[in-house]
């Protein structure tokens, strides 16, 4: 008859002190994305010339995700620019009459060439990314 020789080992606390440790670890890594983003939030205020959009930027930190950004209208245009210097690469005219009237306009005019592009989120993007990949390299 052949002996054996075995023993027993409780798995249990061996793998409670693995649970604490991980979730250590994703409470850590969470909080250091939260700084991340609300650092980025507040380069993009920075460097936003428009202040009610500088205002209407947010960090929305979640169980599983954080959001930075903006719901103000203005903010795409002050992103890309308009007009000439925008997307569509054309005058702005207006759509129903035919003059145009508005703020920071001397008078009724034809058509105007838009706004130069001011870009706030993408350097803020980017500077955001260079620390997150600093962080955990």
């Amino acid at each position: 008859m052949a002996a054996s020789i075995g023993f027993e080992f409780d798995v249990a606390p061996f793998l409670a002190g693995v649970e604490q440790d991980l979730d250590h670890l994703v409470k850590e890594s969470r909080k250091g994305m939260d700084e991340i983003a609300q650092g980025m939030a507040t380069d993009w205020r920075r460097k936003v010339r428009d202040r009610e959009v500088a205002a209407s930027i947010a960090v929305t930190v979640a169980q599983k995700y954080t959001d930075v950004g903006t719901d103000h209208f203005r903010a795409i245009w002050e992103e890309f620019g308009t007009g000439l210097f925008g997307p569509s690469k054309h005058r702005i005219f207006p759509r129903g009459g035919r003059k145009l009237l508005g703020g920071g306009l001397a008078h009724p005019v034809r058509s105007v060439a838009g706004m130069h592009p001011h870009p706030s989120f993408r350097p803020a993007l980017a500077a955001a990314v260079r620390k997150f990949k600093a962080e955990f390299e």
